[in-house]
Parts: structure tokens; C-alpha cells; sequence
């Protein structure tokens, strides 16, 4: 199931407003951003600044996502915002600064 955000839902939503658009090499995605509580695996980060998607071009029309998490450092982020897991190792609720992924086909 596709969930969506919706910033009116949430008690802990705070507008920030200011816009951002980021350009993929496939397609580009604009809106403005926000900061809200988010829960990753069970893991809650504060103050979380994300950017809160207005439109997404037509080549994400292929896919459904809930949406985009950027894992790269937060010095090349199109925003300069600390990332979820930079928040995460601020806010402590990691053991170590260390994430890893496992892909499988």
C-alpha cells in the first residue's frame, strides 16, 4: 500500500517554506521544505528537515514509492540539511555512526 504525506495529519509538522528542487538523472522533483518527526525502521528522529514534494516529473509516474530518502552526506544535499542518519547519530538513538544495505536479486 502507497502511503502519502500529509503535513495537516501530523501534530508534530512545522512549515519551513523555503524551495528546492533536485534534479536526478532520470527526472527532478520540486516543493518546499518542512521539518517533522520521521520514523525509520522503528527509529524516530526530532526535527527532521526534509524536502516536501510539490510535483515529480512523469518519470516517477513508473514507480510508487512512499517516497525518497537521500543517504548521502549532507554537505552535497541540495538543502545543506543534516540527513536522517546524521540526526540519527546527533539525537543518539544509533549504537554507532554505521548503516549498511543488503541487496538482493
Amino acid at each position: 500500500r502507497h502511503h502519502k504525506y500529509n503535513n495537516a495529519s501530523s501534530s508534530t509538522y512545522k512549515a519551513n517554506g523555503k524551495p528546492f528542487r533536485i534534479y536526478y538523472g532520470t527526472g527532478n522533483v520540486f516543493g518546499y521544505l518542512s521539518q517533522d518527526s520521521v520514523s525509520v525502521a522503528g527509529i524516530k528522529v526530532r526535527n527532521q528537515t526534509f524536502g516536501e514534494a510539490l510535483h515529480e516529473s512523469s518519470d516517477f509516474a513508473q514507480v510508487v514509492p512512499d517516497g525518497l530518502l537521500g543517504m548521502g552526506f549532507s554537505s552535497i544535499s541540495v538543502a545543506k540539511q543534516p540527513t536522517v542518519f546524521d540526526n540519527m547519530v546527533y539525537q543518539r538513538v544509533v549504537p554507532a555512526p554505521v548503516f549498511s544495505f543488503y541487496l538482493n536479486r
